[in-house]
């Protein structure tokens, strides 16, 4: 049976209901469920939710009878048990229905099989993402961070949360070291990233609910002694020191003692103080999207061969939504063995409706962090211009409000700042005028807006509805962004044709 219940939050958008195409979304991380388009399935009674579980943790997989029945009932099973396996199944394969082409529960080899897009599963989904996070972290830190804030995003709840068992208990406990590592990485990455003022509140809980583990602890530490907060992180030390002590009757491991050590050595209140003194080469470009056209735009910016009098400060202006940031990125990428230095990047959110978040003295310290600098002696922008004065390195700005922080960052004359803005009258009256290279965006040509779509449809697609691909192109006026959510929804729902997915034509 079908029950019908407002959308998850976790749910897939609905699909069309006139097409024999829904999605599917199956839940562990959370209360156990299962979802087609925004309806949850009845899965029946606990021990028949727990045999759906077991089959959906190893989605297109043959689970035998024997580990079914023990991942059910453990080692108390009754000696009914194959049989009510057995009508569980048939119940499952019921509630799915006949029609269903993308889920269904097979016999396969004598056992059984849940046969489902294994991305439909949250498990899996979470497990892929934390794979792409750790490919990601030779040389895109921030991609990296992003993909493991995904990850965990996906919990909705305790893992199996109205699920009882053994097994169930076993899996839970997994699942819950996998999370906990993710997210322990996740903050790594973005207390390199970000101002660690931004992640206290959550290291801080996270360090409660865990005062006995010690990356938990000492991302904690690292991000208190970045704010001042000495005294606090040392006794967060403290306190991971007696529960050890107290429950294993060990002392810390050396990189956790080390740490408090440097913590302990050094009682400035600046950042720079605590990290190793090793010099590092950052590189926190997010990865490349889709990119087609703008060649004019591109060699303005300036290529390989640029002359060495060219401005050191590229500017890129224009609307919301005019691909501003996908041209910085492609540059950037295109670009990235001109500076050896590194290349940072720093999203300032300048447009959104609340204030900068980022001043431009926690940018600078940000940015010093970033390439290793151990000391600030006092004056910040001297010692700035002092720790960048011989680094050829890129700093690109995402979404500039003030410019101030554009004058500010390129300092050193080594570095070449690429900042983003929606309106450049913030630059008007500024000094750093005559440094700059203004590039105003317009939209996409129509030959540049086809060419975008074919990159994310495939040809055969595009060529397939030539009339619904105008009309797409004539509707979003050249917005890659416009562009890309159409083509997101017609991925999405590959049985939809593209006329009923482009928007009205207002011609």
């Amino acid at each position: 049976m079908i029950q019908s219940h407002a959308p998850h939050p976790d749910a897939p958008a609905a699909g069309d209901p006139n097409t024999a195409d829904p999605r599917w979304h199956v839940r562990l991380l959370g209360r156990v469920a299962l979802l087609r388009d925004a309806c949850e399935i009845d899965l029946g009674p606990a021990r028949q939710r727990c045999v759906f579980a077991a089959l959906a943790t190893s989605p297109n997989t043959v689970v035998m009878p024997e580990d079914l029945v023990e991942r059910v009932w453990g080692t108390t099973a009754p000696d009914s048990a194959r049989n009510l396996l057995h009508t569980y199944i048939s119940r499952l394969r019921r509630a799915v229905g006949p029609a269903a082409q993308q889920l269904a529960v097979h016999r396969r080899f004598g056992g059984y099989l849940l046969d489902i897009d294994p991305d439909a599963v949250d498990v899996h989904r979470f497990r892929r993402l934390v794979a792409d996070a750790t490919e990601a972290e030779s040389g895109f830190l921030t991609e990296a961070a992003r993909l493991l804030r995904a990850a965990t995003a996906q919990w909705q709840g305790v893992a199996l949360e109205d699920v009882s068992s053994p097994w169930a208990d076993r899996t839970r406990a997994q699942l819950d070291s996998e999370r906990l590592a993710a997210l322990v990485q996740c903050h790594r990455y973005e207390l390199d990233l970000r101002p660690p003022g931004e992640l206290i509140d959550e290291l801080t809980d996270l360090a409660h609910t865990h005062p006995d583990n010690e990356p938990v602890v000492r991302n904690v530490m690292t991000a208190l002694a970045r704010t001042g907060q000495r005294e606090a992180a040392l006794e967060f030390y403290e306190a991971l020191r007696r529960q050890l002590d107290d429950r294993l009757g060990i002392t810390p491991s050396q990189q956790t003692r080390e740490l408090r050590q440097r913590i302990d050595r050094h009682p400035a209140p600046h950042p720079a103080a605590i990290i190793g003194a090793t010099a590092q080469v950052p590189h926190q470009l997010p990865r490349s999207t889709r990119f087609v056209g703008r060649e004019h735009e591109l060699a303005a910016l300036g290529g390989h061969r640029e002359p060495a009098a060219m401005p050191p400060i590229r500017i890129i202006a224009g609307p919301p939504g005019i691909g501003k940031t996908a041209l910085a990125m492609h540059w950037s990428h295109q670009v990235a063995d001109r500076f050896p230095g590194g290349q940072i990047f720093l999203d300032l959110r300048g447009s959104t409706a609340a204030p900068p978040r980022v001043g431009t003295d926690e940018l600078l310290r940000f940015i010093m962090w970033s390439v290793g600098h151990t000391r600030c002696d006092g004056d910040l922008e001297a010692d700035y211009a002092t720790a960048l004065a011989n680094s050829r390195l890129l700093i690109v700005l995402d979404d500039v409000a003030d410019a101030d922080i554009v004058r500010a960052v390129q300092l050193p004359a080594a570095v070449t700042v690429l900042a983003t803005v929606r309106d450049t009258s913030i630059l008007d009256g500024s000094d750093t005028v005559r440094r700059m290279r203004r590039i105003h965006l317009t939209g996409l040509s129509p030959q540049e807006s086809t060419h975008l779509l074919t990159t994310i449809l495939g040809v055969d697609r595009v060529e397939t509805e030539p009339e619904a691909v105008a009309r797409i192109v004539r509707t979003c006026r050249g917005l890659p962004s416009a562009l890309t959510e159409i083509a997101g929804q017609a991925i999405a729902r590959p049985r939809v044709p593209l006329a009923e997915l482009a928007p009205a034509d207002e011609r």
